[in-house]
């Protein structure tokens, strides 16, 4: 009977990203960038999703048949930093004790 040869999991060296950016598939975390993770081996492309604090998600589509380094820039989300509040002209207090 012939034996099933296991093909070890491709490295994907991720750059550009944050330090501590999630790398997952489908859900499931598979290592943090930048720096390598590796990726089951395959020749079915598979959705790596990139995700850091204070910046927005992105994904990107690897087909893990060999070893491969891949460039993400990450986008600073847009939401994060408080927005000061808004008030009319009557709402703004008089240094005097004016009212």
């Amino acid at each position: 009977t012939p034996i099933a040869k296991t093909l070890a999991p491709a490295i994907i060296t991720i750059a550009g990203v944050p330090d501590g950016t999630d790398v997952a598939i489908a859900g499931a975390s598979i290592g943090t960038a930048p720096g390598p993770v590796q990726v089951p081996h395959g020749t079915s492309p598979v959705v790596l999703v990139l995700k850091a604090a204070g910046y927005q998600p992105a994904s990107r589509e690897v087909t893990p048949d060999r070893d491969q380094a891949l460039d993400v820039q990450l986008k600073k989300s847009r939401h994060d930093a408080p927005k000061p509040p808004r008030g009319d002209k009557d709402s703004i207090l008089d240094p005097f004790g004016a009212k």
